[in-house]
């Protein structure tokens, strides 16, 4: 799982301790990741 960084800093969370599995990215790898993908869900 991937969390956006710019909205973790923006949540006072970015130097936090995430749970097991969840990395903060950048908003480059978050675009890649969607221009890759299939399909995309947001809520």
């Amino acid at each position: 799982m991937k969390a956006c960084g710019t909205c973790a800093e923006a949540r006072g969370i970015k130097g936090l301790t995430l749970i097991a599995g969840v990395e903060i990215s950048t908003m480059s790898q978050l675009t890649q990741w969607v221009v890759d993908s299939d399909k995309v869900l947001t809520f």
